[in-house]
Parts: structure tokens; sequence; C-alpha cells
């Protein structure tokens, strides 16, 4: 998701307050326990040591789950309920019994939620010309039925039982065990809830982040405490934008430019790093942690996902590693290459435990944060306070120059990661999607970059990007992680797609219609086949999961319906699916074929971008 989630960080509290000229800016950290079960010492062990199993081996089921009662009682219980004598020890049947008693089934503080404004015909379905689109776009848009959530009274009047945080409006989930709104998600969300006409629940969403941020000081990554260790792509202001684009009331902008600003200054402050490269200093953002001192998060704990790569450390490089760890989850590309050791002498190359996110400034992340800043520009003058509007003009400036500096390659013709240690962009003959983000969020000099259409169409094709059945890799490095090839990701379609039509140029715009047709076509297939959409397609085989990660394929799937709906609704005229598609297959059996051979993997990448363009990890 989203991913960006099977890793939650074992929370340590801190306060930390900075001044700024504008007065005072405080991160808040309030005292709580991240995950009930968690915290009840012993239990934790017990569970750790592997003498119980949640649901399906997932240990972010236990993360999750609430208490009956409060955590004192609990812990009460427990201790009585441990023998006294090391020769007894406590037996499978207790625990389970012990666990069943004292918590919940995660499910239980998330009542099903049929949003309000939800109508069984909205209007875009009827301008469909193809009757099986239309078909797949209804079944979309009931999906968001099956996705909304109420959280229950209980979490708000007893938040300490729960790891759950209590927000005031319906949320939308991912899907399967993504039991919780996402920060990113939710701008995707917004496309296609849009799409089906559900304005009040936009607004309700945008809502609830407006209220973690006066909590927090921040959008937490999910809407859980054990996400308060880190953010995820800030993109609140893009989604009160697309719903004041829609509305155009002044009040979605009113009632959140507080929230945006106090949001834009947590970036600015944790988040920044200075850059001195050619002679001249440069402020850029990196992703990073809210503590000092990080630990494995506590369903990492309970599963030892980290131990693999930490076994070996000493205290201080699993301190370092988790830290790094964390920043990858923040950047909502848990786990890529691109925050790896990739020099192809390393023997730690590619590989998890080489880790090191902090030392790399994101082209996208300093892309979205450009938009912020044109956002609330443009907000500030619509409000009518010119000087703050001014304020930021000054601001974008120095943001674009930066960007131009630090991330614009011109033999490549588009834009790169910079590495902090080489003071160089990442190797230029990885392909990331993430190079297209300042192409849609416009974070560019036009008169500093000559041709630039005809630079990003070259590198469009010099990539073969729309030679892909299952949509656009996310990378061209094959590495297992589920942010790197083959999977192709909703979002990233949808950037480069959007990028691509907003060079407005025909053949940049014939592009973005093959791909986008591409991408559905994928979709569709995949839906046909076995009733389901999911979190992540393979690239090279139109129709199938994708697979990678610390989870398995999830089932749903809330940013994917939402950019299905959103391109559906534009390429209409055009759409048109295939009727012989074999239904019924299965999820498992569908996934198999995206790893199915290493030899496969090498003959599409061969294919695709040639082989002195790309290293194959296999």
């Amino acid at each position: 998701m989203v991913a960006m989630v099977t890793d939650i960080e074992l929370i340590v509290i801190a306060i930390v307050t900075m001044l700024t000229p504008g007065g005072t800016y405080r991160l808040n950290y309030p005292r709580e326990c991240p995950s009930p079960m968690y915290c009840i010492s012993g239990l934790r062990e017990v569970i750790q040591n592997g003498l119980v199993a949640p649901p399906g081996g997932d240990f972010k089921y236990f993360s999750d789950m609430s208490s009956k009662d409060d955590l004192d009682v609990i812990r009460r219980a427990f201790d009585e309920l441990q023998p006294r004598s090391s020769s007894r020890p406590l037996t499978v049947a207790v625990v389970e019994q012990f666990i069943n008693e004292s918590f919940e089934d995660p499910s239980a503080v998330l009542k099903p939620w049929v949003p309000s404004d939800w109508t069984p015909e909205p209007d875009f379905l009827q301008n469909i010309p193809d009757s099986n689109v239309k078909e797949w776009a209804k079944g979309l848009h009931d999906l968001w039925r099956d996705l909304g959530r109420k959280i229950t009274d209980d979490v708000k009047t007893h938040p300490d039982r729960h790891s759950l945080i209590y927000v005031p409006n319906g949320i939308v989930i991912p899907g399967e065990r993504f039991r919780e709104s996402y920060y990113w998600d939710t701008y995707w969300i917004i496309k296609g809830l849009l799409t089906s006409g559900m304005l009040q629940t936009s607004r309700g969403l945008t809502e609830n982040f407006v209220a973690l941020i006066n909590k927090y000081g921040f959008v937490p990554n999910g809407g859980r405490k054990y996400y308060i260790s880190r953010s995820q792509p800030p993109l609140l202001a893009a989604m009160v934008n697309t719903i004041y684009e829609t509305t155009g009331d002044i009040e979605d902008i009113r009632s959140t430019i507080d929230a945006l600003e106090k949001e834009y200054d947590f970036w600015m402050f944790e988040r920044k790093k200075s850059v001195y490269y050619k002679r001249s200093s440069y402020i850029a953002n990196v992703y990073g942690f809210n503590a000092k001192y990080r630990e494995p998060n506590d369903e990492e704990s309970f599963g030892k996902l980290t131990e693999p790569y930490t076994d070996n450390m000493t205290r201080g490089e699993q301190i370092g590693f988790m830290e790094n760890y964390t920043a990858a989850c923040e950047s909502g590309w848990d786990h890529s290459s691109r925050w790896m050791q990739y020099e192809t002498d390393d023997p730690l190359r590619f590989k998890l435990e080489s880790v090191r996110t902090m030392r790399v400034v994101p082209v996208d992340l300093n892309a979205y944060l450009c938009h912020v800043e044109m956002l609330l520009s443009k907000f500030y003058t619509i409000l009518g306070d010119t000087s703050k509007a001014n304020y930021f003009d000054l601001v974008i400036s120095d943001r674009k120059r930066m960007m131009q500096t630090l991330f614009w390659n011109e033999e490549e013709g588009i834009w790169f990661d910079f590495d902090l240690d080489k003071k160089e962009n990442l190797p230029t003959d990885y392909f990331y999607a993430s190079s297209f983000a300042p192409l849609y969020f416009k974070c560019y000099d036009e008169d500093s970059i000559p041709n630039l259409e005809e630079r990003i169409i070259n590198y469009v094709k010099k990539h073969n990007l729309t030679s892909y059945p299952g949509g656009i890799p996310v990378s061209n490095q094959y590495t297992g992680q589920q942010w790197d090839y083959p999977n192709a990701w909703a979002p990233m379609q949808h950037m480069i797609i959007e990028g691509l039509n907003m060079l407005n140029t025909n053949e940049s715009k014939s592009i973005a219609q093959t791909l986008a047709l591409t991408w559905l076509k994928s979709n569709y297939i995949g839906w046909r086949q076995t009733g389901y959409m999911f979190e992540k397609y393979n690239a090279t085989q139109s129709g199938d999961p994708g697979q990678g990660g610390l989870y398995k394929v999830q089932k749903g799937f809330g940013w994917t319906n939402g950019v299905a709906l959103y391109l559906i609704n534009k390429y209409k005229d055009s759409l048109i699916v295939p009727d012989d598609v074999n239904i019924g297959a299965s999820v498992d059996g569908a996934a198999t074929s995206v790893i199915a051979s290493p030899v496969v993997l090498i003959t599409a990448l061969v294919a695709s971008f040639g082989v002195s363009l790309v290293s194959v990890y296999v």
C-alpha cells in the first residue's frame, strides 16, 4: 500500500518543540500504547517466541486487536496466569484462551459503513458506451460499500484499549489486512469517489486528516497509533484542491488551510536537509522518522520479520537499519531498490539490510512538497492573504531551482533521485516511475528545460513503457521487493499518464491513452478472472496480480479502484474490453505466474530495457 504497510515501528514516545519565525512549532506525541497486546509484558514475549500465531500467520492481526478491559486489568490477569515455576511453562491452549477472553477481533470496532452519498446508479455510468466496461465500472462503484468503515464510539471513549485512532467521519479502507485508512492511498481513493459523485464522503476523509494534524502535528502513515513514527507522501493539499476544483466552494479551502500549513511546517522542520552541491547550498527534503531512537515495530517484533537482516549487526547498526527502514516505509515505497546499496561490486547490493533511505534525496517527495507550496500560494491568493501567497511564491522559486540542479539529468532528459554520499544522481540506467513526479506536479521551470515535451517522450520510448501488457513497472530492477520489477502500481500509472497528458502534444496524449487503455485492460482481465481488484499487478502479464514484499497480494483495493474509475470515465469512449476472458481463475493461481521463472523475467527485461541498460538481480 499501500503499502507501505507491513511495517509498524514500536513507538518511542517523544515531544519535539522548535521555535519558528512565526511562533512555536510543536510535534505532538501523546503518551499512549501503540498496540494493546504489545503492551502486555510477558504476553508479548510469549508471542515472539512462537508459542501462538495469528490467523493466517499475519502478525498485524495481533497488533490490531483491541482489549476488552483496561490494560492494567489485563496485565494483572496475565501475571496471575503465568506459572511460578519455569518447569511448568504456559501451554498453547492456555495462551489462546487468554487472548480470546481478553482481546477482540480487529473488526469489532470497525463497523461496515455505506456512505450516505453512495447511490446505486451514479451519473457517470450512463455515459459509458461499452456494456462490459459499464458492468465493470458498476462493480467498482459498488465496492465503496464494501470498503466503507465507521469507527465505534468505544475507540473514542476508551482510546487506551485500541491501536486504532479515532476520527469523526467514516473511512475507506484499502482492503483485506489493511483495516484502517492510509494517508497517500486516499488521494487516489478520492479521485474515484468524486467520479462516483461522492463529494460528502471525500470531504469527510480530508476532515479526518485535519483532525489528525490537529492532534499529532502531521498525518500519520495510517490510522493506528503504531504509525505515528512516520507519515506518508504529503498529499492532503492535493486532495483538498481536487475537491475544490470539483465544487468551487471556498469553504473547502478555508476549513483546511491552517492544518495544511501546519503539516507543511512538519515536513520543513522534521524532514529538511541542507545539500551543498556545486558551490551552492540548497534546502531539500528527505524521508525519515519521528524519534531519535528507533526499535522494531510491534508487528515486526511479534513476527521477528527483521531479524534475518539484523542478526549480524552491532547495536548501532541495528538502530541505523531501523531508522532507514522506517524512512522507507514513510516513502510509501516499502520496499524498493531505490533505497538500497546499488554498486555492482557491493555484496549487499539490492539487499534489504543495506537500506539507506535517509542518504537519498527523493525526487518525488520534493515534487510533492513543491506542489504543496504551489497550492498554498493558490489557496492564500483565493483567501485574500497576499503576504502569505507572495511568501510561497518565493519558496516555489527556490524549490524549482533546487529541483533543476539536484534532480534534472540533461543527458537522460528526466529527473532522478540524488545520492547524498556520492553527490550525484542515482544511476541513470535504473528506471523508477518516481522520475515522473515533477512532470505530474508541474514542478519545473519551462524556460530552464528546452524541448521538455520531446525529452520526456524520448525517455518513455527509450524504456519501451508502452510495451508492457500489465502496466508500467515501478522499476527495472528485479529484487523480490514489492516496489520493484515486475510490479505495476495504480498511483504510478495515474501520475505518468496524467503527466504525459499535461505536456499537451498530440504524441504525448496518444502515448498517455495507450498506457491508460493497457492498464485498464489488465485490471479488467484480472477482475473478470478472479472477481477481485488488486493492490498491485504484474507488468509482464495482463490481469495477473503482483507479488513480492512481506505479505501476500491483497484484494480490494482502494487506490486501484479509484484510479480505474477515474481512467474509465476519462477514456470511456475509447475503452473496449475483451469478451473472451477465462472466468473463475484462482487468485493464487494467477499470482504464480508473476515469478514463475527468472528466465521469463530476464527475457522481459532484456526485451524492454536492453541488456546494457539494466542489472538483473535474481
